[in-house]
């Protein structure tokens, strides 16, 4: 993933801008709102969808939860929050680990892995057909 992302001259999110991009910049438990339903993502179903199947979010951003897991860059930190608190501007992850995060639960998730809150983490050697990613760019502030 970070290869690919680097190929096309882009890079995978920080599991901030992961969590700011789900959220919509609100304090959201879900990205649509206080719930979710499965008419709204791909979640405890039998496989993956197409991109694009269900509605995106205020941002304009398709598929944030459900479907696959989206690796993001940090390395997973038990204490995220709490580290993450002493960089409120730009938060990041670790420099080195063995697991990096993965956000957005799957397709075989139950609600609660959708939460825009909610972590995981795997080796990042691991392939399973319910990770996947998607990429971000640096943007010039306004």
């Amino acid at each position: 993933a970070i290869a690919y992302a680097k190929w096309i001259g882009k890079r995978l999110p920080t599991e901030a801008e992961w969590e700011v991009a789900a959220s919509c910049c609100e304090e959201l438990i879900y990205p649509t709102g206080a719930g979710i339903e499965r008419t709204q993502a791909n979640f405890f179903s039998a496989d993956t969808t197409p991109v694009k199947s269900y509605p995106p979010n205020k941002l304009g951003l398709y598929d944030m939860v459900g479907n696959v897991y989206e690796w993001c860059q940090d390395w997973y930190d038990y204490n995220y929050y709490e580290t993450a608190m002493q960089r409120p501007d730009n938060p990041k992850g670790p420099l080195q680990g063995v697991y990096r995060v993965l956000r957005g639960g799957c397709w075989k998730s139950l609600k609660d892995d959708l939460r825009c809150a909610h972590r995981h983490r795997n080796n990042p050697g691991i392939v399973n057909r319910t990770y996947g990613f998607r990429c971000a760019a640096d943007v010039e502030a306004e």
